[in-house]
């Protein structure tokens, strides 16, 4: 009994040394060949200024592989000819009286540029406001996916936490109940 004790502390060391470096240190992340070929194809789109093409692509690797951060070179907006008195001028009116047509103008907005920030957050906006919350959780997932993924990855990690801490606690008593045994 005394040997098993001894053992198991060794191997609550040797795992606890791997479970720290594994979840504080983090392992490289290794992608999938289609996840790069995606990354490559958004980059090129973003180069050439398809900018809607580059996000869509980014949201197909994202998909596959959820851990991937949002890459710079994604927010970088190409060149856009300017209509933005339009699209200011129905965000102002929307914020002034939330009507059902220029909540379907600013609808038809997003569809032909479905990143476009300031659009999203009204709707948002007006989502929370309305109690839509089907709908105000698709725009915050978009607007803020890091939080989303984060919420769950916390959950796991304390549960983790917690049945080492257990594990931890056992082996303790069971090692100090020996050393008086053995007195």
């Amino acid at each position: 009994m005394k040997n098993l004790n001894g053992y198991g502390v060794v191997f609550l060391s040797v795992f606890f040394l791997f479970f720290c470096f594994k979840v504080f240190a983090g392992a490289p992340i290794r992608l999938h060949p289609n996840v790069l070929r995606l990354l490559d194809a958004a980059k090129k789109a973003q180069e050439n200024g398809q900018h809607n093409e580059a996000w869509k692509l980014w949201l197909r690797a994202k998909a596959m592989a959820p851990q991937l951060i949002q890459p710079a070179w994604l927010n970088s907006a190409p060149a856009k000819v300017k209509e933005l008195p339009r699209r200011d001028e129905v965000i102002r009116g929307f914020k002034e009286n939330p009507s059902a047509t220029a909540k379907e103008k600013l609808k038809e907005m997003l569809k032909k540029d479905p990143f476009d920030l300031e659009i999203r957050k009204t709707l948002l906006e007006n989502a929370f406001k309305t109690g839509d919350y089907a709908e105000a959780k698709r725009h915050r997932s978009i607007l803020y996916p890091e939080q989303m993924l984060e919420a769950g990855i916390r959950w796991w990690r304390a549960l983790a936490i917690l049945s080492l801490l257990t594990f931890i606690g056992w082996q303790s008593r069971e090692l100090y109940r020996d050393l008086m045994k053995s007195k």
